[in-house]
């Protein structure tokens, strides 16, 4: 909110107080309105501060499910101790007195979005004022800074304002479209297999191309770059964050001429491959394609070099970031799951935010190499592991330890116990329980006996903080819970919901055998209590669609698909899941449809 009412130049700032009124009184009269505006109008939209507070209490009435009415209304303001800060009872009375036409409520609305916008506007020049007239802050901040209120205010905060008819008829012409051609409603890949189980890559999305080492994860996003660039005639921005730059550009050469990208490098061509290689060149130089090779990019870094990027082309539809790991988090204090999730998060908001299609690619767990059948799952993409499946879970409302395999059964209660950050034990809510198919398990003991069965890679709180069950030393203690009383809790930490914390030194880790596992997601804090273990929960996917690549020549020599790789959508929010393949030629590393 603006400190000032008025501008440098004692100007009064732009508003419509009369606007705001009506806006007020309308949905006291007619609390059903509120539906219209709680998503588009924010409290600091309104210029008077009395309005601020009246509005920001109606809004505190809905969100906590009761009527918006005027004794309502009147009675949360006092209740807040600012009833006289709003104007007192008879200003808001008076909001009632002049009733509106319901169709014109949205036009007062949009007079108030656009004084709050102009003042914003106003607001935004100062501080870049004071910014450039600042001596001691550097000029790359600086201009950081302005991206970001730029960013802020270029939104378009006017799309959810179409009306339904607007959104039918839009419909009717995708309709139409996909009747009378071969319509995809996003970007094409260039494969047709692809196009057709996703119907090309939608604006706002999240992609995740995942793979282990080799696959040819890479070469798939440039040969999608490739197409994108020259078959859509759009603008691609790719950030390598492991492959230098003339990197990217051997193999996208290599993949046009399709020619082993180590025979390019010698320079040993013939001279019909020279004559490819100029027309190649050509071709490539003639695509709108942006290459940055910057490592250490964190999702702010990144989401500031794009603003910029965009800024100078209009015509960026695609972006590629590659890899995911190599993505430095903001928040440093986090483990290395929850870096990942909030990344990918940060990502998927960016994506929203520029209305553009992010591919982001990633390593797929060694999970994979452990397994007889390496063909990748869902799960092998999360770091966080799994748990065999008759981990014992603490749950509430039966007052009993529960089987993981069995918290889906309707019966059960979807209320487990965690730790919050002061490790204090509290309750908290499933998100999602599936099953991960047949992996490894590992049976960790302590001195007292207590055991877990999970995964190597799945994290247990300890006292030096998360570490994964193959990072854990012999010398290390765990975190555990015990039901006690109050009068037996001198020996241990905290004493919440009758149990207590307490930290013991390891007995035993060793490998028992393949078996069934599963994975949970937590709503709160990320982690459960397992086998009365303080253990970490799997990590949700913000990905819109994931991919993986599986290719059986790489761990087979006498298989019989070679020169094939098979791609896996593993999730797709809006689509299918399936898998399709394609050719692969090793030597270009050119990816191309089947027959």
């Amino acid at each position: 909110m603006l400190v000032s009412k008025r501008n440098l130049n004692n100007t009064e700032l732009p508003n419509n107080i009369y606007a705001e009124k009506m806006i007020l009184g309308a949905i006291i009269l007619n609390p059903n309105l509120i539906y219209n505006i709680i998503d588009k109008i924010k409290p600091n939209f309104f210029f008077k501060l009395e309005h601020v507070l009246i509005y920001s209490t109606i809004i505190s009435l809905y969100n906590n499910n009761k009527n918006i009415t005027l004794i309502n209304l009147i009675n949360e303001l006092e209740k807040k101790k600012i009833l006289k800060k709003a104007g007192g009872i008879k200003s808001i009375y008076k909001l009632t007195y002049k009733v509106i036409n319901n169709n014109n409520f949205e036009e007062y609305a949009y007079l108030v979005l656009d004084k709050y916008f102009r003042r914003r506007l106003i607001e935004i020049g100062t501080l870049i004022s004071e910014l450039g007239y600042n001596k001691f802050i550097s000029l790359e901040i600086i201009v950081r800074q302005t991206e970001d209120y730029f960013l802020e205010l270029t939104k378009d905060q006017y799309n959810n304002y179409l009306t339904f008819s607007a959104l039918l008829e839009n419909l009717v012409i995708n309709f139409n479209n996909k009747l009378y051609s071969h319509y995809i409603s996003g970007i094409s890949s260039g494969f047709k297999d692809f196009d057709s189980m996703t119907q090309g890559f939608q604006k706002s999305d999240l992609i995740i191309l995942a793979s282990r080492p080799s696959m040819g994860k890479t070469s798939l996003s440039l040969n999608i770059a490739h197409n994108i660039a020259s078959y859509n005639n759009k603008a691609v921005a790719i950030f390598s964050l492991e492959m230098p730059k003339s990197q990217l550009v051997y193999r996208m050469l290599a993949t046009s001429m399709n020619v082993s990208m180590r025979k390019i490098k010698a320079g040993r061509l013939n001279k019909k491959e020279w004559r490819i290689a100029k027309s190649a060149i050509e071709s490539l130089s003639k695509l709108n394609i942006y290459i940055y090779d910057e490592a250490n990019l964190s999702p702010v870094q990144l989401k500031s070099k794009i603003f910029s990027l965009i800024q100078k082309d209009k015509d960026i539809s695609f972006i590629i970031v590659d890899y995911l790991q190599l993505l430095k988090s903001d928040n440093t204090k986090e483990n290395r799951s929850q870096e990942l999730s909030t990344i990918t998060r940060s990502i998927k908001i960016i994506a929203r935010d520029f209305n553009i299609p992010i591919m982001v690619l990633s390593q797929l767990s060694r999970n994979v190499e452990l397994r007889n059948n390496k063909r990748p799952i869902l799960a092998d993409l999360r770091e966080s592991g799994c748990l065999e499946k008759n981990t014992l879970v603490k749950a509430p409302k039966q007052q009993l330890d529960i089987r993981i395999r069995y918290l889906n059964i309707l019966n059960y209660s979807r209320t487990i116990y965690c730790k919050n950050k002061n490790n204090r034990i509290i309750k908290t809510g499933i998100k999602k329980i599936y099953t991960t198919g047949k992996k490894g398990i590992y049976q960790l003991v302590t001195e007292t006996g207590y055991y877990i069965k999970l995964t190597s890679n799945h994290k247990i709180q300890t006292l030096n903080g998360w570490k994964r069950l193959d990072e854990i030393l012999i010398t290390d203690q765990i975190m555990t819970i015990k039901k006690t009383t109050a009068k037996q809790n001198l020996n241990y930490l905290i004493y919440t919901f009758g149990f207590s914390i307490k930290f013991e030194t390891i007995e035993s880790i060793y490998f028992i055998d393949y078996d069934s596992a599963y994975d949970i997601v937590i709503k709160l804090y990320h982690n459960l209590i397992g086998n009365n273990i303080i253990i970490h929960n799997s990590i949700e996917q913000d990905a819109d669609m994931v991919c993986m690549i599986y290719r059986d020549e790489y761990y087979n020599a006498q298989t019989l698909e070679p020169n094939t790789a098979e791609i896996l959508i593993v999730k797709q929010r809006n689509g299918p899941i399936g898998s399709f393949k394609l050719n692969f030629n090793l030597q270009s590393t050119k990816f191309s449809d089947m027959n």
